[in-house]
């Protein structure tokens, strides 16, 4: 790719994050769980940066992975979700301003379970779907809600 080159579309498909950043183990001490979820969060506010400043014109459809949130594999604990997830709005919707078109029809949903539709332009609409509520491994059930479910309901 040569630098300039024009981007009509970015989807970014997750695990924006490196396997470590996120906690394993939820029963991990609460200063570790501090000190990987502050360097989470800076993670995804660099690569956020880097990709605004690489492509200021062009949308970018942000989708979870499973090292994107502060327990890996697991989606976001209820208590962490508003602040978590306004924190992510905001990188994703609010700094990137090509999204700021279609960011009012993504909030509600993405604030709410990480998932949205965007109408980008002419015949193109995305799709974003956060799988992390259908893990097998879904050690933290009890403390999250039901987004799962209401994902679903959303989608039909």
């Amino acid at each position: 790719m040569n630098a300039g080159e024009h981007i009509d579309f970015i989807t970014l498909t997750g695990d924006i994050t490196n396997h470590g950043t996120s906690v394993a183990n939820v029963e991990s001490s609460p200063e570790y769980i501090a000190k990987h979820y502050k360097r989470l969060k800076l993670l995804h506010h660099t690569v956020q940066r880097l990709f605004t400043r690489a492509f200021p014109h062009t949308p970018i459809a942000y989708a979870f992975g499973n090292n994107d949130t502060k327990f890996h594999d697991q989606p976001v604990l209820e208590e962490d979700k508003k602040e978590f997830m306004e924190f992510m709005y905001d990188l994703w919707f609010q700094q990137h301003k090509p999204n700021h078109k279609w960011a009012h029809h993504a909030e509600a949903t993405f604030k709410n379970g990480g998932y949205y539709k965007a109408h980008i332009e002419g015949n193109l609409s995305v799709l974003s779907f956060n799988t992390l509520y259908y893990n097998e491994d879904y050690i933290t059930q009890a403390r999250v809600g039901n987004e799962g479910e209401e994902q679903w309901a959303w989608l039909e």
